[in-house]
């Protein structure tokens, strides 16, 4: 009988922890790719108007504090009007925040396919 415990396979399991490590520009890559189906379902939900610039959608990956920031917005200045609406004009109202609704879901799923299941093969 002896006096320890001995634990096999803990080298391995180093290894495999060392690989997880997380770079900044691995996570960037991560928020960028998963920024995009939002975007991509903010540009369908948009109303088209007759100059369609509001169709354009800004995407930025920003480093803010402890954590990467992704942010889509809309690239001009009358897109608050129509998404809370005007008193004449109210018939849009809430159509960016309803397409980031819809598409958080799918976003998260590339977010965890890029940063954990990526990481562990």
């Amino acid at each position: 009988m002896s006096n320890g415990i001995e634990i096999e396979g803990l080298e391995e399991f180093e290894e495999m922890i060392k690989g997880m490590t997380i770079t900044d520009s691995d996570a960037k890559g991560a928020v960028r790719e998963s920024i995009k189906p939002i975007a991509k379902a903010v540009e369908n939900n948009t109303p088209e108007g007759h100059t369609k610039r509001l169709k354009k959608v800004s995407k930025t990956v920003k480093v803010e504090g402890l954590g990467i920031t992704g942010i889509v917005r809309a690239k001009t200045f009358y897109d608050v009007f129509q998404e809370f609406g005007t008193s004449q004009q109210k018939h849009h109202i809430g159509y960016f925040e309803k397409a980031v609704k819809e598409s958080v879901d799918e976003a998260l799923k590339i977010l965890t396919k890029k940063l954990l299941e990526d990481k562990i093969k």
